[in-house]
């Protein structure tokens, strides 16, 4: 059979173009495959059984995300018909909310996921790096931890003597709280 050249070309470049859109395909979902190699895994269930009070009832939790050490899959949610779930972001958590308005019974809610974490070695630098402006509230004074107090004052400056950074005083302090008495500073 003869077949005109122009035709040939046309069925050449047909190909080709099928060949580049399947190696395209495919390089696409390689890059989407799951790459993530868990250490351990396990199966995880959050378990709450409670009475409801007078004008409504409300459970909250915080529950795990996937980030670039763990992996979490397979979250199921069990509750009865009378309690709604909901998910809230709060700040960078994730935060899950059981509710009812039931009042004077008897509930339970589960819920469950598969967990798959792997390590993660941390090195030290020599000195840490300055502390972003918006963590400034998780370092002032509260009721409960009173970082300018004398005695806590007195005891950081003892652990930072002698040390040249960041480093060699974790160092210190380690030392200290293993070998050697609780400060004379310290009730």
């Amino acid at each position: 059979m003869n077949v005109p050249k122009q035709f040939k070309f046309i069925l050449i470049g047909l190909g080709l173009l099928a060949l580049t859109a399947m190696v395209y395909k495919i390089n696409l979902l390689s890059k989407n495959r799951n790459t993530f190699q868990a250490d351990e895994s396990y199966h995880i269930a959050y378990r709450y059984f409670f009475k409801t009070a007078t004008g409504g009832t409300f459970v909250k939790t915080y529950l795990p995300k996937n980030n670039a050490r763990q992996q979490i899959t397979a979250q199921k949610n069990r509750m009865p018909k009378a309690v709604q779930f909901s998910i809230l972001a709060d700040e960078s958590n994730i935060r899950g909310n059981w509710s009812t308005k039931v009042e004077n019974a008897y509930e339970n809610v589960s819920y469950s996921f598969l967990f798959k974490g792997k390590s993660q070695i941390f090195e030290l630098t020599k000195n840490f790096k300055p502390y972003p402006s918006d963590m400034e509230r998780y370092l002032t004074a509260t009721q409960n931890i009173q970082v300018a107090a004398i005695p806590i004052a007195q005891l950081a400056m003892d652990l930072k003597r002698g040390t040249t950074s960041d480093k060699e005083t974790i160092k210190a302090c380690s030392t200290m709280f293993t070998i050697f008495p609780p400060h004379p500073l310290l009730p």
